[in-house]
């Protein structure tokens, strides 16, 4: 059986139906799902880089990020970041839920820039940082309960001559 016969009898039934299929499917995707989770946007807003007056050498310039909430509440002043860092503020600063969905726009785009996600996924690494300033910030301060002795200089009274040092490995 031929079927090029039967496809060019019957083109406009199959174009009809076509895009009748997909006029119907467009309705039912347009239709708002009473039950759809609410997901939150981050928005982040580029922030300004020096002109090349400025600093004629950019080498070790990154690039920063603000990011505010969709009504405008700020949640970090500066990062390199923003769909972490901003995520680590929601989830412990704000106490919203692990299961809440969030996203990332850039300003003045009419997209997000990830899928909407978990938002204890999205902040597991802006956490991780945060506990990593922390903890640096007490090393510095000598104050961490569990900190390690600074590797000074040592004393004359912690110093070895290399001729102790090569008794004591020839006696054990």
């Amino acid at each position: 059986m031929n079927l090029t016969p039967i496809l060019l009898d019957n083109r406009g039934a199959i174009v009809a139906g076509a895009i009748a299929d997909l006029i119907a499917a467009t309705k039912a995707h347009d239709r708002v799902d009473p039950k759809a989770p609410e997901v939150v946007r981050i928005i982040a807003q580029s922030l300004t880089w020096p002109d090349q007056k400025e600093r004629p050498n950019r080498a070790g310039l990154v690039l920063r990020w603000r990011c505010l909430t969709e009504e405008g509440r700020e949640l970090v002043a500066s990062t390199t970041h923003p769909l972490s860092d901003a995520a680590a503020v929601l989830f412990l600063g704000h106490g919203l839920p692990g299961d809440t969905l969030v996203t990332l726009r850039h300003e003045g785009r009419g997209y997000d820039s990830f899928r909407p996600m978990r938002l204890d996924i999205a902040a597991a690494h802006g956490i991780k940082r945060m506990e990593d300033r922390a903890r640096l910030q007490q090393l510095r301060q000598g104050k961490g309960e569990d900190a390690p002795a600074r590797n000074g200089p040592a004393t004359k009274g912690q110093r070895r001559s290399s001729a102790d040092a090569n008794a004591k490995t020839a006696t054990a």
